[in-house]
């Protein structure tokens, strides 16, 4: 179970805004400093994360801890809305300071 101490949880949010891609389009491929949580509201898109393609749908979110190599690719026709959140100073017991304990990135909300 992991656990956070209310005293000390105080995230610092560095930016949420909400982007509509209408392919073709893709990103330059990044990496952050810091945490980014990105949620695929509407529509279908494709991420590359650490040179692994997937296809997303909609109701999925992505967790990316800092490091974590990816980029977008939305062919043509393909559209999609997310909102990304860029955030730090997380700090879950046992482990590391601004990390997502997850054995992946994607998370299928349909999936629970």
């Amino acid at each position: 179970m992991l656990k956070m101490n209310v005293k000390t949880f105080n995230p610092e949010i560095l930016y949420v805004f909400d982007v509509t891609t209408t392919g073709p389009s893709t990103s330059k491929k990044h990496h952050h400093d810091f945490l980014e949580m990105s949620i695929l509201v509407e529509g279908e898109t494709f991420y590359t994360i650490e040179n692994q393609e997937v296809h997303l749908k909609e109701e999925t979110i992505l967790l990316f801890n800092p490091g974590v190599t990816h980029h977008e690719q939305a062919p043509a026709g393909v559209e999609n809305t997310q909102i990304h959140i860029g955030f730090r100073n997380v700090n879950l017991d046992r482990f590391p300071k601004d990390y997502f304990p997850v054995e992946s990135p994607i998370i299928r909300l349909n999936d629970y």
